[in-house]
């Protein structure tokens, strides 16, 4: 099974602590700061993980490619929102581009790997 997960987020703070968690559990972990990471990846991705508001390729384009590149895969869609777009504005944005989960930043690290765990075995 491809337990391949990628986490797009601007945040490295954010980034590396969740890639960390996942990388414990032994998944294989790839990390970019926008959705421009999509293109070099060297999927293919199981799973994306991706903040809504990145520079350069925000991520709902980022879902619009990883869903080109790798059809099957399940995505979690976070963000923290941002002054007049609030984070469940964002992601129910996200949720519409079919996005699997939507989480909110301060949503516990627990959860998130949960999340991942359930789209993986969904996959099954």
């Amino acid at each position: 099974m491809n337990c391949n997960v990628l986490v797009l987020d601007p945040d490295e703070e954010f980034r590396a602590r969740l890639a960390a968690a996942l990388g414990a559990r032994a998944y294989v972990v790839e990390e970019g700061e926008d959705g421009r990471a999509i293109l070099t990846s060297t999927g293919p991705v199981a799973v994306l993980i991706v903040e809504i508001l990145m520079p350069e390729q925000d991520g709902l384009e980022a879902i619009r490619s990883a869903r080109a590149r790798w059809p099957s895969v399940k995505v979690i869609a976070t963000t923290a929102g941002r002054a007049a777009l609030s984070a469940d504005y964002l992601l129910g944005l996200a949720a519409h581009l079919g996005a699997d989960v939507t989480l909110t930043k301060d949503t516990p690290l627990a959860t998130f790997l949960a999340a991942v765990a359930r789209l993986m075995a969904a996959k099954l």
